[in-house]
């Protein structure tokens, strides 16, 4: 899970509460978050740059992930063909 944009309460530092739970053809995942890192610098951009903390709901279509994990050396990925009947598809990659 990535942090929020800056000047939110998640823009520095965010946990995800183990175990998501499924509601119908939904995950619900909670989690905590705070715009002070751990070296207890704080966000300037939040409001009168003061530290925000707040618990949030991260929800995410069943089945509609993948992940592919590994160490930080050089990679590829190769996937099966996709095959997609809409007119817009939509991805997320995350190289960090």
């Amino acid at each position: 899970m990535s942090m929020g944009p800056t000047g939110r309460f998640d823009s520095k530092f965010v946990w995800a509460i183990p175990d998501p739970v499924r509601m119908g053809d939904e995950l619900w995942i909670y989690y905590v978050g705070s715009n002070r890192d751990h070296d207890g610098y704080v966000d300037t951009t939040a409001t009168e740059g003061k530290h925000l903390t707040g618990i949030n709901r991260a929800v995410l279509w069943l089945d509609g992930f993948v992940s592919a994990d590994t160490d930080y050396s050089d990679g590829e990925i190769t996937t099966p063909l996709i095959k997609f009947n809409g007119e817009r598809l939509k991805r997320k990659v995350d190289t960090c």
